[in-house]
């Protein structure tokens, strides 16, 4: 998936100009943590985000949104579909 740095002077103008399209991460952040996707500035929850960028664009790369597969969940006693976001790492020992 291609990943540009907000570091950039023209990264930096293509992501604020299309913030509703894509996934601003920090750099350093983890587990969702410090990230915006794009539909949930429409919907208010954007918190300082925004700003941060432009205060310290290197602290902020972006990528484009996809959709992740589903996987059956229990929820309340029922089944109902839930996004998943799966990286298998294989580590392997030669002989």
């Amino acid at each position: 998936m291609p990943t540009w740095q907000c570091k950039q002077p023209e990264d930096l103008e293509l992501v604020m100009d299309r913030l509703p399209e894509l996934v601003v991460k920090e750099v350093a952040g983890s587990g969702g943590y410090g990230m915006l996707i794009g539909t949930e500035r429409k919907q208010g929850r954007s918190g300082g985000v925004p700003r941060g960028i432009r205060a310290n664009p290197a602290n902020y790369l972006r990528s484009p949104r996809m959709s992740l597969s589903t996987c059956p969940t229990f929820v309340d006693r029922d089944i109902a579909p839930r996004h998943v976001d799966l990286r298998p790492f294989v580590l392997q020992a030669r002989k």
